[in-house]
């Protein structure tokens, strides 16, 4: 039941997210609050900056409805509040750096003193023994939750940036909560990744909203909040290195950046363009392709606080301080390189593509290998109303949310290539995926097993997709979006879940058909759109049959 809880926790957030942002946004443009062109900014045009507020009530209505009001899940509501209205203050009347300083600080100690949050202990961090806190627990412990809030804050200087790290970070705590049975942690953890994902629809290059201040300070207090709850002493303790390692980049840029500010003897919170991003784009890298390198480098970060969290505090310290030092050294090669030979252009080379459309025979296979996998396609979708009723009310009312969800979606822009219906479309499918997966076992089609039906069709969608791609010759085709980069990371984290719910649940194929279908539904629905209403119509009639009979024993 607490999986199931923490799955509608983070549908919760997605959907509330995605609904909310359109509206948010007109209404920013209603009154004025837009983020202008600068000599810092990477965006023309003003963009609204508001998305913070559908960041905000998507996880506060989300945790609320399925988290279970004990004291720390109170403290972490007290202390959002708090901050939430700090920030949304300083997106709707610029806030002194003080002022923001001070609503920083006050949400920070009303969280960590009603929650009983303070650590005692960084662990053996030097390998010298236990380094003890003693009578600057508290203190240290409300320093460092202010510390992450402003790291994310700083952060969030290109369009997707500060949502994808903030959804890997929340993705990792996720699992590493899952791990040490740490429920409540689950469920805050689950609602954040869901509103990130949805609110980065809207905010991948070029980015239609922002989140502004009232959404970067609360995501860096709500990842802050969740490190210092795992390192606390209790139930599903972690050693303090892991939450470290999961948010090493923002920290560590943070750091980097304080210091050199230091060095040249300017305020700690003046503008500039030394952060890792800036100093990245520099090189020549694409917009795009500079945030999916940190998307790696955080998804990178988050894998080894997973892997390695057993081992000792002393050797996780010294191993990141290690990366840290090898990355910065490749850094300082490579600008060194820039600044003699000129922009390295590194990362934003494109292959060419086949000259698909002065090649008639080819432009007939293409034609014929995109109906077939449309047909495919819906063939997933029919497939599941043969599902015999399981687990009853549960997936009854999962599968009404998810007609609802994409319903939604559909009223949202009638345009069968918004990406907003496709979104939900690859969620849904993942869903009846799932349940193909693991309750059709003893389930017959004409004879055959269902299942084997099931990764028939799937084995000729993998090939079609991988004729297409060969066809069309452009990663671009398959994953032109941070986003799209970071649904396949997570995709291929599952072997990281716990052990037995991974078994008990088959996740390795239900990634494995889950990826097939992502690259499909991509590359069918963006050629043609308004041919490709039968898998809409498919995904619809397979969520509703899946309702009723669940519901009704139909």
């Amino acid at each position: 039941m607490p999986y199931l809880l923490v799955f509608f926790t983070f549908v919760l957030g997605l959907f509330t997210s995605l609904v909310q942002i359109p509206s948010i946004s007109r209404l920013a443009v209603s009154i004025g609050i837009l983020d202008e062109v600068d000599e810092r900014k990477i965006h023309t045009g003003s963009i609204p900056r508001l998305g913070g507020i559908a960041l905000f009530f998507s996880v506060l209505l989300a945790t609320l409805l399925f988290g279970s009001m004990e004291r720390d899940l109170r403290a972490y509501l007290a202390g959002g509040i708090i901050i939430f209205l700090t920030g949304l203050s300083d997106d709707l009347q610029a806030l002194s750096p003080r002022q923001k300083f001070f609503g920083e600080l006050v949400a920070a100690t009303v969280a960590i003193v009603l929650g009983g949050q303070s650590l005692h202990s960084l662990g053996n961090l030097l390998g010298f023994g236990e380094l003890s806190l003693g009578i600057f627990s508290l203190p240290f412990t409300v320093i460092a939750l202010v510390g992450v809030i402003n790291a994310v804050n700083l952060i969030d200087g290109l369009d997707g940036l500060a949502g994808g790290v903030t959804a890997i970070a929340a993705f990792g705590f996720l699992v590493l909560a899952g791990l040490y049975g740490n429920y409540n942690l689950m469920y805050i953890t689950a609602a954040l990744f869901g509103a990130t994902l949805g609110f980065l629809k809207f905010n991948t290059h070029p980015a239609k909203i922002f989140m502004g201040d009232s959404g970067s300070l609360f995501l860096g207090y709500t990842l802050g909040f969740c490190a210092i709850n795992l390192a606390v002493e209790g139930v599903g303790t972690v050693s303090p290195v892991i939450p470290l390692l999961v948010l090493a980049l923002p920290i560590v840029d943070t750091i980097v950046v304080m210091a050199g500010r230091g060095r040249r003897g300017v305020r700690f919170f003046a503008p500039d363009t030394s952060h890792l991003h800036h100093r990245l784009l520099t090189l020549g890298i694409s917009h795009r392709m500079v945030v999916a390198v940190l998307y790696v480098i955080s998804y990178g970060f988050a894998l080894a606080a997973i892997i390695f969290r057993m081992a000792s505090d002393y050797l996780l310290f010294y191993g990141l301080l290690a990366i840290l030092a090898l990355g910065y050294v490749s850094l300082r090669i490579l600008e060194s390189i820039h600044a003699k030979r000129g922009a390295l252009g590194i990362l934003s080379l494109k292959l060419p593509h086949l000259k698909l459309y002065h090649n008639p025979g080819l432009r007939k296979i293409h034609t014929w290998l995109l109906r077939s996998a449309k047909y495919l396609l819906v063939a997933v979708f029919i497939l599941t109303t043969f599902i015999p009723p399981v687990l009853k009310g549960e997936i009854g009312i999962i599968a009404l949310f998810l007609l609802l969800f994409l319903g939604v979606m559909l009223r949202i822009r009638d345009d069968l290539y918004n990406r907003l219906p496709h979104f939900a479309i690859y969620f849904n499918g993942a869903f009846v995926i799932y349940l193909m997966q693991n309750y059709t076992s003893h389930v017959k089609l004409l004879g055959a097993p269902l299942l084997t039906v099931s990764d028939l069709v799937f084995g000729l969608l993998l090939l079609v997709v991988l004729l297409l791609a060969a066809i069309r010759a452009n990663p671009s085709a398959v994953i032109s979006t941070p986003l799209e980069y970071l649904i396949i990371f997570l995709v291929i984290s599952v072997p990281l879940l716990p052990e037995p719910f991974r078994q008990q649940h088959d996740l390795l194929m239900v990634a494995g058909k889950s990826m097939i279908l992502f690259v499909a539904l991509k590359l069918v629905l963006k050629t043609r759109a308004p041919r490709n209403r039968k898998i809409i119509l498919a995904a619809l009639v397979s969520l509703l049959v899946i309702a009723l009979r669940n519901l009704f024993s139909i």
